[in-house]
């Protein structure tokens, strides 16, 4: 899992994405996939993230759609 993360970061600092751009990416992709795997229940997936439901909120909108580039 190492190596397909950092292959991911390099790819990202190749393609000149910015820290924090990646760090928000990060989030919502994983929040997204998490959101999934508990079938868009948000007070599930927050509580298996260790979060407050309301933090996975605005993810809720991207269930069963793929999160836009940017989010």
């Amino acid at each position: 899992m190492k190596a397909q993360l950092e292959n991911i970061v390099l790819e990202m600092y190749r393609a000149g994405v910015w820290y924090d751009d990646a760090l928000k990416k990060f989030q919502s992709v994983f929040i997204v996939t998490v959101l999934r795997e508990h079938n868009g229940n948000q007070s599930r997936a927050a509580a298996e993230l260790g979060m407050h439901r309301n933090n996975a909120t605005p993810y809720g909108s991207y269930f069963g759609d793929r999160p836009q580039d940017g989010a």
